[in-house]
């Protein structure tokens, strides 16, 4: 069962025009991805942890433009990254 659609996707896709936006990251908009996604808190027992939240998560982002639409999808796509 693919998992439900973000929200914050949804928004995105409903625009009325395709212009290009850009995304600005931090207070002067030259943060980073992998240093923003640095700040989100990690839920994770650390006890399990095997790779960083940050990459897991920069992972995932590049899974989704490559056709990834599912936690399954996206969980394949990372599993056949190499080290």
């Amino acid at each position: 069962m693919p998992a439900p659609a973000s929200l914050l996707i949804n928004a995105v896709q409903s625009q009325p025009d395709s212009r290009t936006r850009p995304v600005l990251l931090g207070r002067n908009g030259q943060e980073s991805l992998l240093r923003a996604l640095s700040e989100v808190p990690d839920p994770r027992d650390a006890r399990r942890i095997r790779h960083g939240l940050p990459t897991v998560l920069g992972l995932a982002l590049a899974a989704m433009p490559a056709g990834s639409v599912s936690v399954y999808a996206i969980g394949q796509s990372i599993a056949g990254c190499s080290q």
